[in-house]
């Protein structure tokens, strides 16, 4: 909460862009924070026209205690996380020990004021009553705030992508977005479909441009896509190359995963779809890797209920190369290196490795008992 107070950068985008959206009939894609210095410079509003309204309330409220609001909500997203992983059988202590190797997730997190928590809370939500027409259409909504986290939605595309559900979300989105377009038209700031949109790809695209190079292809940046661009030492300014990298990973690793994670529960197999998101994103920063935060606990779960060692081993090994990546941690001249090789990515997928072996083996144990116990 201190952190959030101090910090909050990406928050203070999605407030700014309320407040000249809601009191001012301003677009909330304008960049207005080049005069707040060279530190805000590429920060401008990326999520789509639709998602504005989300934030609305913002835009009535002081920056101050917009930010007690916000990081009070992302306090009790972790909370309901870890409410899920109880509802999954993952002890007490394990659920505890997982949160707390997070640390250095959860830290950059609630540093910038980010929105991923939402999404995992969001999606843990959903897999509870996945038959929900309101969950279904609440989850593909938030999950669009980040375009390159749509992949994620795959592991339930027999519930998210109904008729039903899919007819929902294109008219919450045309009603968002027209509502959008009628705040500004009451300032006398009349604009277009077309024009909203056109405004929204500019400033989504800003970023490979805007952005210095340390940052989209810098440490930071621990996923897939971004190790493979560094490898090939591609510029930043190339963002056509960040999608065909993120569509080509994409491509990959979801059938890898559907096919491996048969043997698993639905929410194992979700947790794991959840995870791929942060993996392929050609943006992999530290806080987006809360949404395999969840693969992580499951993994570490499933091995110390079949009291395995290695397995053991094996998943904490796991949490802390994605939630103990710190200089804290590890002496200054490792950090580097371990971050080069995406290591946080690495450790993603480590956990989701043990969670197949081990829960494929409790699953098959537990029928193996009912099979024995009902003879």
């Amino acid at each position: 909460m201190y952190l959030a107070q101090q910090n909050s950068q990406d928050f203070f985008v999605y407030w700014r862009a309320s407040l000249e959206w809601i009191q001012r009939g301003n677009s909330p894609f304008g960049n207005y924070l080049e005069a707040a210095g060279s530190s805000y410079k590429g920060f401008v509003f990326k999520y789509p026209p639709w998602i504005v309204p989300l934030f609305l309330p913002l835009g009535f409220l002081s920056f101050p205690f917009s930010k007690i609001l916000w990081s009070s909500g992302e306090l009790f997203c972790i909370g309901y996380t870890v409410y899920w992983l109880l509802g999954q059988k993952v002890s007490r202590g394990v659920a505890i020990l997982s949160l707390v190797s997070y640390w250095w997730v959860w830290l950059p997190h609630f540093q910038s004021g980010q929105i991923t928590l939402i999404l995992l809370a969001t999606a843990l939500f959903w897999e509870k009553n996945r038959e929900s027409k309101f969950r279904s259409t609440l989850l593909v909504l938030v999950f669009s705030a980040k375009v390159f986290s749509l992949n994620s939605l795959f592991g339930g595309w027999k519930f998210l992508f109904r008729k039903s559900v899919v007819s929902r979300v294109i008219l919450f989105v045309v009603a968002l977005c027209a509502l959008v377009i009628g705040v500004r038209g009451l300032s006398s700031q009349f604009t277009s479909f077309q024009e909203l949109f056109q405004s929204w790809f500019q400033a989504a695209f800003s970023g490979g441009q805007d952005l210095p190079e340390n940052v989209v292809r810098g440490t930071n940046n621990q996923g897939f896509t971004a190790l493979i661009l560094r490898v090939f030492k591609v510029p930043q300014s190339s963002s056509h190359f960040d999608i065909l990298v993120f569509l080509g990973l994409t491509a990959c690793l979801t059938p890898i995963w559907a096919r491996v994670s048969r043997g698993l529960r639905f929410s194992e197999k979700w947790a794991g779809y959840l995870a791929l998101g942060p993996l392929v994103h050609p943006l992999g920063w530290d806080h987006s890797f809360v949404l395999a935060f969840p693969v992580g606990a499951l993994a570490l779960g499933a091995a110390v209920k079949l009291k395995k060692n290695h397995w053991i081993a094996l998943s904490l090994l796991a949490l802390i190369s994605v939630g103990c990546l710190s200089a804290n941690i590890f002496p200054d001249s490792w950090v580097p290196v371990m971050q080069l090789c995406s290591l946080r990515s690495w450790g993603v997928c480590l956990s989701a490795s043990v969670l197949v072996a081990c829960g494929g083996l409790e699953t098959r144990t537990e029928i193996g008992d009912g099979a024995q116990f009902s003879v």
